[in-house]
């Protein structure tokens, strides 16, 4: 069963009139010892904001991945020009 994170806020495009892609950079760290949570484990929802939405959150498989809490950064992207906007930290338990 999949873990939902609490909403995030991407704020420093809040007057933004195009969309915005979310992108997960890096893993999410374990804030315990070195564990990593992969990328393709994480599902950003939704993972375009549409002009005026700044709310998103993580969705999470954690099969095979250690309880722990987990932390990293979402990127904020132009989606029409590419260049990121901003950066967001984010948080999951798992």
């Amino acid at each position: 069963m999949n873990k939902t994170s609490d909403e995030f806020l991407a704020t420093g495009s809040t007057f933004a009139q195009t969309p915005r892609a979310l992108r997960l950079p890096s893993p999410l760290t374990s804030d315990f010892d070195d564990t990593m949570l992969s990328p393709s484990a994480v599902t950003l929802s939704p993972d375009i904001l549409l002009p005026g939405v700044q709310a998103f959150r993580l969705e999470v498989d954690p099969t095979g991945y250690p309880a722990a809490g987990y932390s990293g950064t979402v990127e904020v992207h132009d989606a029409l020009h590419g260049g990121v906007i901003e950066s967001v930290a984010v948080w999951i338990g798992l």
